[in-house]
């Protein structure tokens, strides 16, 4: 019960009285969401309403925050592992989403908040610098470099007659 009456009161502290103005649009974030292994805290510093949208393994849940407002949920480190984070508003008349992010890489990144705006792009705040928010992306991510080289038969240079004799069709042996 004491951790979750604390997490309530996390929003207030957690993130900081003014959002960061973002670099490329260097209009000030609408959205930060600070993330901790015992509870995420999303705050909507815009006039008009944001909507979160959590996705993992294929299912979608979408919370509206309401302007001006901060929400907080109490979860552990593990329920984090395969959850990704967009922000969606209307701004304009005009559906913004943007780029996904995972809450478990914004975690293991210690990020001291995430900065969203109108643009598809995240930035990390962490040791009072802003910078684009790239690691932990799940879906974004490119694919690993193989750890080892897989031979791949390729069609010769040589002449159309010179070939493998053909394989017969013989039973085989037997054991």
């Amino acid at each position: 019960m004491i951790p979750s009456l604390f997490a309530a009161l996390v929003p207030a502290s957690a993130l900081a009285l003014q959002p960061p103005a973002l670099p490329l649009s260097q209009a000030p974030a609408s959205v930060g969401v600070h993330v901790e292994r015992t509870h995420v805290s999303a705050e909507n510093f815009s006039d008009a309403p944001r909507w979160l949208v959590l996705t993992s393994r294929g299912f979608h849940a979408v919370q509206a925050l309401a302007p001006h407002a901060g929400l907080t949920w109490p979860c552990t480190e593990e329920s984090l592992w395969d959850v990704d984070l967009r922000v969606a508003d209307t701004d304009g008349g005009v559906l913004h989403v943007s780029s996904a992010v995972s809450l478990y890489g914004a975690l293991e990144n210690r990020a001291d908040a995430l900065w969203f705006g109108q643009g598809p792009d995240c930035w990390v705040e962490a040791a009072g610098r802003l910078l684009p928010f790239f690691e932990g992306s799940a879906h974004d991510a490119a694919a690993p470099a193989p750890l080892f080289h897989v031979p791949v038969v390729r069609p010769s240079d040589r002449p159309v007659g010179d070939r493998p004799p053909p394989i017969e069709n013989k039973p085989l042996p037997p054991i």
